[in-house]
């Protein structure tokens, strides 16, 4: 799951969790388990947000006439 910070936009920047340490690259960091769910729980001065994956969307297959 990828999380930004908008509180440190530019340079390397740790964030401290229950779960751990999470590295901030250039205000982006990709993570998941439990550090993606203690990322969610940090103080909102941090201006961390994310973006839920995307399901799978199923193509429709073409149907043959005749």
């Amino acid at each position: 799951m990828r999380f930004t910070c908008s509180r440190f936009p530019v340079g390397e920047v740790p964030i401290r969790t229950k779960a751990g340490v999470v590295m901030f690259v250039d205000g982006t960091a990709d993570v998941e388990g439990d550090l993606a769910a203690a990322l969610k729980e940090v103080p909102g001065s941090f201006g961390i947000s994310w973006e839920e994956p995307k399901k799978p969307v199923k193509k429709a297959t073409p149907r043959s006439k005749g």
